[in-house]
């Protein structure tokens, strides 16, 4: 399935690699593009230090980044996340089981002291405009 809304990732290394484009395709019987990223990833023992969802039309939607050198100071006192993901999820009506709605959602794990929380946003893929980012105590 071609989605509306793609991943943007950078890694340690500097590469920054773009969902449907190059080597990360989506191609029919094959792994889709965030698995092949994955698996690059683990082969080469790289991380992500950034990612980010973008559309075609020029909207992105950024999380926090391991940035070491940012472009803000605001940024460089704040806390970065340990890990990155991506995930493509349903919504169903509760009333109207035949409405559904799909999300693309990229997450960022944080420590806080003892605790963990994950930061997530998710960006509806019928319509972009409507975006929405939700903290969550692990």
């Amino acid at each position: 399935m071609n989605y509306n809304v793609k991943w943007q990732v950078s890694l340690n290394n500097g590469e920054t690699f773009y969902e449907n484009k190059g080597f990360f395709l989506e191609i029919e019987n094959e792994l889709s593009p965030w698995n092949k990223l994955q698996n690059y990833i683990l082969q080469n023992n790289f991380y992500i230090t950034s990612l980010s969802l973008y559309t075609d039309t020029g909207q992105r939607w950024n999380l926090p980044s391991l940035s070491q050198n940012p472009k803000f100071k605001a940024f460089d006192l704040a806390i970065k996340p340990f890990k990155f993901s991506l995930e493509r999820k349903i919504g169903l009506d509760w009333d109207d089981k035949n409405k559904q709605d799909i999300y693309t959602c990229i997450i960022a794990w944080f420590n806080i002291g003892e605790e963990q929380y994950k930061l997530s946003t998710w960006v509806d893929e019928k319509n972009t405009n409507n975006c929405w980012s939700l903290i969550v105590k692990e």
